[in-house]
């Protein structure tokens, strides 16, 4: 074969190699615009079903792949008071940071507004402090909310911290801080904190896991429910009738959210006159319905006043007759 054969072969080659690299490079374009490949692809049957669908597949996956982008994008810049009612501030219960007496010996604190659950439906939710003092004076703090100087202040007036509760798995951000500013004081936690907490829990602290056998059983009954997902332990204190819970039950009022929040309020459940479990809570508990309703039931024997809830308008009256309404899907 001559140079000039050989050379001229090479550059068929080349100009071969370059239409190949063009076809392709036309079709991963069309590909990318979600556009049908029209092109014939050359080759057996079984390439052709192939190609079909590779193509089908990119197709589903740039279109998913954009609309979950948009969704985060739209989620991303919510200006910060989308979702409240119109002409209301905020969704928590002013003031913040503040004791709030409510029984003899009983506090609450409203603190600061979070966002919980899956973008891009992640709620705001108020958050809710309960205090109950110990005829010795000793300070029961449960669920912690931030704590700020002058509510340090505040606390000292009342008492002594004693013991700082965790009540759940997804209740204990703001536990640190009170544990180094009391440091006499002791830590419980609901089981599988540790799990949820990833480090920012990084000291031992005993666990809720029974009902009797804590340091203030003479004045706060204990009870543990435990779920699939977690285990969320519930308190009575008898001299007062108040009954704290933590998700157990969640009320948010219509006025404080927009529409969107209320339409999922109340999908969920939540929606307050008529707030409850929330129905992926309930879910946690498919497994557990007999133990969940025998502790239902107990603390529907308690016969409480009043309901502390961590999120939402909490229970100020007829208690009991508000578990029997609330939880009417399990009692039934």
């Amino acid at each position: 074969m001559s140079y000039a054969s050989a050379h001229g072969r090479a550059s068929c080659d080349r100009d071969a190699r370059q239409r190949t690299r063009c076809v392709v490079g036309w079709v991963e374009i069309k590909r990318r615009q979600g556009i049908r490949n029209k092109a014939v692809f050359a080759g057996s049957r079984a390439e052709k079903c192939a190609n079909f669908e590779l193509n089908l597949f990119s197709l589903v996956w740039l279109y998913s792949t954009r609309l979950l982008r948009g969704v985060k994008l739209f989620y991303t810049h919510l200006p910060a008071h989308w979702g409240m009612s119109k002409g209301c501030n905020s969704v928590t219960y002013a003031p913040l940071d503040t004791l709030k007496p409510v029984a003899k010996d009983v506090w609450i604190v409203d603190g600061p507004m979070i966002r919980f659950g899956m973008a891009p439906l992640k709620m705001q939710f108020p958050t809710r402090m309960t205090v109950i003092r110990s005829k010795r004076r000793a300070l029961f703090i449960h669920s912690p909310t931030p704590l700020t100087d002058s509510l340090k202040a505040e606390i000292a007036n009342i008492g002594e911290v004693r013991h700082i509760v965790g009540p759940n798995r997804i209740h204990y951000w703001w536990i640190p801080e009170w544990r180094t500013a009391f440091p006499k004081a002791e830590v419980w936690l609901a089981p599988r904190i540790r799990e949820q907490a990833k480090g920012r829990i990084d000291f031992d602290a005993p666990e809720l896991t029974k009902e009797t056998g804590y340091p203030w059983d003479e004045e706060i009954k204990t009870l543990p429910v435990a779920g699939s997902f977690m285990t969320e332990v519930e308190f009575f204190h008898p001299a007062s009738r108040t009954l704290v819970l933590t998700d157990f039950i969640e009320n948010f009022e219509p006025k404080k959210l927009s529409w969107w929040w209320r339409w999922l309020a109340r999908a969920g459940g939540v929606l307050a006159p008529n707030g409850g479990m929330p129905r992926d809570m309930r879910l946690t508990y498919s497994r557990q319905k007999p133990q969940l309703k025998a502790a239902v039931e107990t603390m529907i024997g308690w016969n409480p006043e009043r309901i502390i809830l961590a999120h939402g308008k909490w229970i100020e009256r007829d208690g009991a007759a508000e578990l029997k309404r609330s939880f009417g899907w399990l009692l039934d």
